[in-house]
């Protein structure tokens, strides 16, 4: 992948749901940071498991998947351009809890917490916003997710699992 002309990431900014809420000025402030876009090679690390970094990432182009090194060829997630993952690292202060690398090679935007505070203001609150969105997102998924196991979960492990009083 060639590094991509400003114009280039402006024009992704415009076809992924993240950047939705964001001015055309702020498309193109934000297309002016080529330094925190970074391309990856298929099959290699963009976070791994365990990593104390505190960076936001967007999936800008290609596509990666999410593993737990307890069982790395299990995917328990694909990303598509427009994903973002990251976000408990950068909110929580958290180290890494799942690996996710490069299914073909992507473009991917990294943001630390100085870099978002840096934007100012405005854009600070756009990006939290966002990340509310995509953090209510997954905790719906995972219900679903949860439900569906519960279903086949027989009521007396189930409760040894996620009853406080047992």
């Amino acid at each position: 992948m060639k590094k991509l002309s400003k114009d280039e990431v402006l024009g992704l900014f415009y076809k992924l749901g993240f950047f939705k809420s964001f001015t055309p000025e702020e498309k193109y402030q934000l297309a002016d940071f080529e330094s925190h876009t970074f391309t990856v090679e298929p099959s290699q690390f963009i976070v791994e498991e365990g990593d104390q970094d505190r960076n936001l990432y967007i999936l800008l182009k290609g596509s990666a998947y999410v593993t737990k090194s307890l069982n790395p060829r299990t995917s328990l997630a694909q990303l598509k351009p427009g994903s973002v993952f990251g976000e408990v690292s950068l909110l929580a202060d958290h180290p890494r809890i799942t690996n996710v690398r490069a299914a073909d090679r992507c473009l991917v935007m990294k943001m630390d917490a100085t870099f978002i505070k840096n934007l100012g203001p405005e854009f600070e609150i756009k990006i939290k916003d966002q990340l509310i969105r995509v953090l209510v997102n997954k905790l719906e998924r995972m219900n679903q997710a949860l439900l569906k196991v519960r279903k086949r979960v027989p009521e007396d492990e189930w409760k040894l699992l996620f009853d406080p009083d047992v």
